[in-house]
């Protein structure tokens, strides 16, 4: 670890100031907290109302059609016997607190929730302010196209919460990993990527980036 920071070190110098004034700012998470931190009569992981293991099709349909902030949510079929999908439309007349930038899927299994993916614009540092350090990680390196960027990719595990956040930001762009937008996940983990996964620390995880970067990025 000593090598890798003192082989990246400027830019393991933006990573440590960059956490330093995350945590020292003033933040107000009430919108964040509210969409994280249901309320008591619906239990976490909840997201409006729609319980992983819990809610079935027609009160998933009948919770997001009654919801202000979605515009429209159907059925979508599926290759996969006993799996079904459900997608929705965020509303464009309703500003909602995730700055949500693309539709939101739900999947079920024999009529019943499995977990819920939500496409926000939240960076990454304020989800660490509101629901506190991830208790596990995991990070990739891709690229989409063979000519294209190369990117480094995160996925943080709150395992108690069965919640998770997942998200991508270019090699060019890793300084910038606390304000990168996140995907926000709740219900089942994906078995695969999560036992794979690592014990989280800001020194580690930072370090991990630090490495892919001067293996992959250069």
């Amino acid at each position: 670890m000593v090598v890798l920071l003192k082989l990246g070190l400027p830019l393991s110098l933006i990573f440590m100031g960059a956490i330093g004034l995350i945590r020292a700012r003033p933040y107000d998470d009430a919108e964040l907290r509210g969409f994280l931190n249901p309320p008591e009569a619906c239990p976490a992981p909840c997201f409006m109302g729609i319980r992983p293991d819990v809610t079935r099709t027609d009160e998933v349909l009948a919770a997001l059609e009654s919801h202000a902030w979605v515009e429209r949510a159907f059925l979508v079929d599926t290759d996969i016997p006993g799996q079904t999908r459900i997608d929705w439309r965020w509303s464009r007349q309703q500003q909602n607190p995730l700055a949500a930038r693309l539709p939101g899927y739900i999947n079920l299994r024999h009529g019943v929730v499995q977990n819920v993916s939500v496409s926000t614009m939240i960076p990454l540092g304020d989800v660490w302010l509101t629901r506190g350090q991830p208790d596990t990680y995991l990070l990739s390196v891709y690229q989409y196209e063979y000519s294209g960027p190369m990117l480094i990719g995160y996925f943080n595990f709150y395992r108690t919460q069965k919640l998770w956040v997942s998200g991508e930001t270019r090699c060019s762009r890793l300084a910038a990993v606390l304000h990168s937008p996140v995907n926000i996940n709740m219900g089942d983990f994906p078995f695969q990527i999560e036992s794979r996964s690592t014990a989280f620390s800001d020194a580690r995880f930072f370090g991990d980036i630090i490495r892919m970067e001067r293996q992959f990025c250069r």
